[in-house]
């Protein structure tokens, strides 16, 4: 626990200076604890906020810091005490920052007895407290580089106990910004006792190691459903700790960069770099730093290679297809079961349903072989053949299926832009494959390849530019140059991009439609309903008429209209012989006379 300053007093009962003219004894402090309520009207430090108190800590411990030394106070003998002897402590009065106020620690619930005085009791309430009790040390002798042995260990012990929290799942109950100060304040103790870096380091090290340890002590309780504990364990980490975590010790690392506050950038620079670049475990030789292994190759896994046996549960899949593919898959169904054995694979057929499954079995040794089946009835599904399908079970071989239904919403312009991707004569499609060493089906509303991962990132991102209307002949024409560049070694270190041909969009003016519909005005009224025939007729007068008197209308209005369609022939013929308008001809005697 941190004691506070505080002035010194005089009481009657306790601490009452006694003659010491005759007895050399040496003054000794008195502080009993006590524990009684506090003085009516002034509130018990244990109500406080605990948010505020550390910051007092902080101000408590900097101001020793700022101390040239401390005071040795005067110490009396207490009356009715025979057993224990008890030290109080103080600092000069007028030179510390506090003027004369009581503080106390974050982790104590103590009472105050006097207005004046400065006996507590202390019993920790705060599961992170800090356990260790200033009130046995003896400060009376401690010299300039004591001090800043005291300051180095209290701060480091407040701070460990402060960020310990965070593993526990307690959250930070003080501002980072305090935690931030400590950190400082620590760092500066320790670069003054002429510590080196290495040492500094090593003590964020083993605080790493102890929260570390807390989180696998956690783990180790359990014994059902690792998976799900060790990855709740890692979210909680990545999520509550590290970013407090990378908060709170911000002024190390601005150390390191040589922008903090304690060194200057030179100073930081030769300071820190005594730091090995890599620690001793790292620099030793590794079996992969030979020039000879392949770093890239995929070893194949066999059943030599399954130290765990079969495995604890069951995986399977399950994949429906089409109509139109049931006797394809019904006639080859018997070879696929055999590359399926193969792998210790169990596949199943059901026409009824239009399902195929694969199963894992007790001969399964390979744990990515279900995902490889999975693929292989997935593609099948897809209508791509069974020879060409079942190098999918091959380790340097993976599948994409590509969506393209939803890029496009008309249905003309949805097969145009489809058709690009084959090309005349299918032309596209086998240039696509030879660059991208993939196999390319397109079937339907998808897109199936297959091949290694490099050639199916190039040929989704090429199908995919494709329905946005970027056609494929661009993207081909780059793939030609990289394939060209790759073969001059002087090149493998730059950037290509000069190389590359920088194609710019261009707005192409769009037709515009011959019949253009006119908008009509807005009305919030809808349209009137359209009369009936029989309402038709009421309206007429022809629903009252007879039958005869019908027959008799109707052809009146045949006879009109033959009539009318009369005279529009008659005047269209008319007009043949209309003569034309002719000007007036004015004769050349009449021209001279005018």
């Amino acid at each position: 626990m941190f004691l506070q300053a505080a002035i010194p007093h005089k009481s009657s009962n306790n601490s009452q200076f006694k003659s010491s003219s005759n007895s050399s004894q040496k003054k000794k402090t008195d502080l009993t604890i006590q524990t009684i309520g506090p003085l009516p009207g002034r509130p018990s430090l244990s109500e406080r906020s605990p948010l505020t108190r550390p910051s007092k800590e902080l101000e408590r411990i900097a101001s020793i810091a700022s101390q040239n030394a401390l005071a040795p106070m005067s110490t009396a003998t207490r009356e009715g005490e025979k057993h224990k002897n008890h030290y109080h402590l103080s600092f000069r009065s007028g030179k510390n920052g506090h003027g004369g106020t009581v503080l106390s620690s974050s982790s104590s619930n103590s009472k105050l007895i006097s207005e004046q005085g400065s006996i507590y009791s202390f019993h920790p309430s705060s599961p992170g407290g800090i356990n260790k009790s200033l009130s046995a040390l003896e400060l009376r002798n401690l010299a300039p580089k004591d001090e800043r042995d005291y300051i180095a260990d209290e701060s480091w012990s407040l701070l460990k106990s402060k960020v310990l929290q965070l593993y526990q799942g307690e959250g930070l109950r003080v501002p980072v910004e305090d935690l931030n100060d400590l950190v400082s304040m620590h760092v500066n103790s320790r670069i003054q006792q002429g510590k080196r870096a290495t040492e500094i380091l090593n003590e964020f090290k083993d605080l790493t190691k102890m929260g570390m340890q807390k989180l696998d002590y956690s783990l180790q309780k359990v014994t059902t459903k690792l998976l799900y504990r060790l990855v709740e364990l890692w979210l909680f980490f990545f999520s509550q700790v590290l970013p407090y975590w990378e908060a709170i010790f911000l002024p190390l690392q601005l150390e390191f960069e040589g922008s903090g506050n304690i060194l200057s950038h030179q100073v930081a620079k030769e300071y820190w770099s005594t730091i090995p670049e890599s620690p001793e475990n790292m620099s030793k030789d590794k079996p992969w730093d030979d020039g000879s292994v392949d770093k890239w190759k995929i070893d194949s896994f066999g059943p030599e290679d399954n130290k765990g046996g079969t495995f604890a549960e069951e995986s399977s899949f399950v994949t429906l297809f089409p109509k139109y593919r049931e006797n394809y898959i019904q006639t080859i169904w018997p070879e696929v079961s055999k590359e399926l054995e193969k792998i210790g694979i169990l596949g199943e057929l059901d026409l009824l349903e239009g399902s195929m499954t694969v199963k894992t079995t007790r001969k399964t040794y390979d744990p990515s072989a279900i995902l490889s089946a999975r693929d292989l009835i997935k593609l099948l599904a897809r209508s791509v053949p069974f020879e060409q399908a079942k190098k999918i079970l091959e380790d340097d071989i993976a599948c994409d299926v590509i969506k393209i239904s939803g890029f496009v919403s008309n249905k003309d312009r949805f097969a145009k832009r489809r058709q690009r991707l084959l090309g005349p004569d299918g032309s596209t499609l086998k240039a696509l494959e030879l660059l991208t060493q993939c196999y390319i089906l397109v079937q339907g509303n998808t897109v199936a390849a297959m091949g290694p991962f490099k050639g199916l990132k190039e040929v989704r991102r090429i199908v995919e530019d494709c329905m946005k209307n970027v056609h494929p002949i661009y993207h081909i024409k780059e793939l030609m140059i990289k394939r060209k560049l790759a073969q001059k070694p002087e090149l493998a270190n730059e950037d290509w991009s000069r190389f590359l041909p920088q194609f710019k969009k261009r707005n192409v003016a769009r037709k515009k439609p011959k019949n253009v519909k006119e908008k009509k005005p807005y009305t919030p009224f809808p349209p009137a309903p359209q009369l009936r025939k029989v309402d038709l007729e009421i309206e007429s007068g022809e629903y009252f008429m007879s039958q005869a008197e019908k027959q008799k209308r109707k052809m009146s209005e045949k006879k009109e209209k033959s009539l009318l369609a009369k005279k529009e022939k008659d005047n269209e013929k008319a007009k043949d012989f209309i003569p034309p308008d002719e000007p007036e001809y004015v004769s050349s005697q009449s021209k001279k006379k005018f």
